[in-house]
């Protein structure tokens, strides 16, 4: 704050100022004077700053005086992990919502999905998403290694902060079946086919042998899009299988591990036979 005297500009000290009646304070030593908004700004707007109108406060030997200033406002954004759940297949479901300190939307609705091994350092993004026009989402994602830590990310922009969701943890290990054969091929009508294979699961880095577990045979007859379960077999200490059942038609066998406890699904490669 300063007023004019005898040609040049000098410190005005004990001048009662105002910001927009939201706020106010007396000029100090040097004319300095500091003015807090009291209530937390949610948009851009523009503020005048003012020494006082009222009469008990307004200095009698300095006229009134003003200035201005624009505030460019930028949101916090906030990302909420609302629901998450990881099924038997892998697939991450995710629910939630995302929103400004402002109570708008972002105009910018990307979020990315991000995975860490502690949850701690090392997030990788794993992909991205839109969410609706509300700022809310609802979407599956699958994930290779179902074990970990997730969290969302919002970039951000120049009117809103990136913004991190909390993490979320889950702990499945990953399981496959490999090796697998159904023979002989040819196999003739009524004879026997054998389906054989090895059942897995990862361990830290390494996959090691996923013993006494069930693992059910699936067959699709040439021609046919829907699978029927021809029964199950439980593998050996080792994880090693074999199934038997008779030969009736020329079609597709598959091995299937459906996951119970922490572990996900597995299902083997294809394997057609034909039937003579």
């Amino acid at each position: 704050m300063e007023y004019l005297y005898d040609g040049s500009w000098r410190p005005a000290k004990g001048v009662a100022l105002d910001m927009d009646y939201y706020a106010t304070a007396t000029s100090g030593t040097g004319g300095r004077f500091t003015l807090t908004h009291p209530y937390l700004l949610s948009d851009d707007g523009t503020f005048t700053v003012r020494t006082s109108l009222d009469s008990y406060l307004a200095d009698p030997y300095l006229t009134a005086s003003h200035a201005q200033l624009e505030v460019d406002v930028i949101n916090r954004t906030n990302v909420c992990f609302c629901s998450s759940w990881l099924d038997e297949y892998s697939d991450l479901h995710i629910q939630g919502s995302m929103n400004g300190s402002n109570g708008k939307v972002p105009p910018n609705r990307k979020l990315y999905f991000q995975q860490s091994a502690d949850g701690k350092s090392d997030w990788k993004s794993l992909g991205w998403f839109t969410t609706k026009c509300d700022g809310t989402f609802n979407l599956d994602a699958y994930v290779s290694v179902p074990k970990g830590y997730w969290r969302l990310y919002s970039a951000g922009s120049s009117d809103y902060r990136s913004g991190y969701s909390d993490s979320v943890h889950f702990n499945r290990a990953a399981t496959r079946i490999t090796g697998f054969d159904a023979g002989p091929e040819a196999v003739r009508k009524g004879h026997t086919v054998t389906s054989t294979g090895i059942l897995r699961r990862l361990s830290g880095t390494k996959w090691v042998a996923f013993g006494k577990q069930r693992v059910s045979i699936l067959f699709r007859a040439k021609g046919k899009k829907s699978w029927t379960r021809s029964g199950s077999v439980k593998a050996d200490s080792h994880g090693h299988f074999t199934a038997r059942f008779t030969a009736e038609q020329d079609g597709t066998w598959v091995g299937v591990y459906l996951a119970s406890g922490s572990y996900v699904d597995a299902e083997s490669d294809h394997d057609y036979v034909d039937v003579r």
